[in-house]
């Protein structure tokens, strides 16, 4: 937007100064070569005028026809060569030695016109090569979908939470083992039989979800009601409880469930993960396989609106702080 404007009043001076200037200084030179001469390259201002008009529609066939942006950006340059010429041939009479020839506004008209084409073609470059419009050129070019294979994967399902935090994974666990992985659902005890009813192998890790969730309502789920509202001993339990949780991740993507003998080990491939775990990022490293944090509440980091647990108002402004919020709570 801020191109275009630029390019508007930039046209805006051209056309005034052609106005006011152009008209008598094209006449003139018609006049002093004669009639069998209609065009003049080298004092011309109506051609430079024209190709400064003509670069900035360049920018709504960008807009509305991507796929013509290499045209556009083609068609720009040729331009921009053409005023380059047009400008070079500008040099003092040596028989006159000053510019009485080619009068101040003939120069100041051509030189701006070159200006603004020169403008555009640099500005639409610059924005292609920022890849403002290249991804959605790529997108439009016509290319067959190739159907990649996907081996079958070793999935672990990394949650730490209630009732409610658990669902959400089993629904996504059951049609990756539709689509032919092995996924283990690795959640504390008292989920085992959830996760075993829909069919779905389960380890157990540390921590008490009750307690957890009694925390978050004491807290309230921010940081200021953490420090205001829970107890330095019940802090040191919580804190106590996160080290045995973390430290129960690494068995939960290597080896058998302890409580089930006919269980075998698990060679993790890929993790997912909600980010209360706050071990999948360490476990996931040390394997050298990837990790999807997911979760039903916003939790990367935007401007937008801050993170769930900052206790900021969410119907604030975008800013920074909103950013910076992410980092403080995790």
């Amino acid at each position: 937007v801020a191109s275009v404007v630029i390019w508007l009043l930039l046209l805006c001076f051209n056309i005034g100064f052609f106005v006011s200037f152009g008209f008598s200084v094209d006449w003139e030179v018609f006049r002093e070569l004669g009639a069998g001469h209609r065009y003049d390259f080298r004092h011309s201002l109506f051609d430079a005028l024209l190709l400064s008009i003509a670069v900035g529609f360049t920018f709504c066939v960008i807009r509305r026809a991507l796929t013509f942006v290499i045209l556009a950006i083609i068609f720009d340059f040729i331009c921009s060569l053409f005023m380059l010429f047009k400008v070079a041939v500008f040099r003092y009479g040596e028989e006159l030695g000053s510019c009485s020839l080619f009068q101040t506004c003939e120069v100041v008209g051509i030189v701006s016109s070159a200006l603004t084409v020169w403008f555009v073609t640099g500005a639409n470059i610059t924005l292609f090569l920022l890849n403002e419009y290249s991804d959605t050129v790529h997108a439009d070019a016509i290319s067959p979908v190739v159907a990649l294979p996907i081996p079958p994967l070793n999935v672990a399902m990394l949650i730490v939470g209630t009732h409610g935090d658990v669902l959400p994974f089993i629904g996504l666990a059951l049609e990756l083992q539709q689509l032919g992985h092995r996924v283990r659902i690795a959640t504390h005890a008292t989920h085992r039989k959830l996760v075993l009813s829909k069919g779905v192998e389960f380890y157990p890790v540390a921590g008490d979800p009750k307690k957890l969730s009694a925390w978050m309502v004491q807290s309230g789920g921010t940081l200021k009601g953490e420090m205001l509202n829970v107890s330095a001993a019940a802090k040191m339990k919580k804190l106590a409880m996160l080290k045995e949780i973390i430290e129960s991740l690494w068995p939960a993507v290597t080896e058998k469930d302890p409580d089930d003998e006919l269980s075998t080990s698990f060679n993790t491939q890929a993790i997912i993960a909600n980010p209360v775990c706050f071990g999948h990022v360490h476990v996931a490293e040390a394997l050298g396989v990837p990790l999807h944090i997911m979760f039903p509440q916003p939790w990367t980091p935007t401007k937008a609106f801050p993170h769930p647990m900052s206790g900021l108002d969410n119907s604030a402004r975008p800013s920074v702080q909103n950013l910076r919020s992410y980092q403080l709570c995790d």
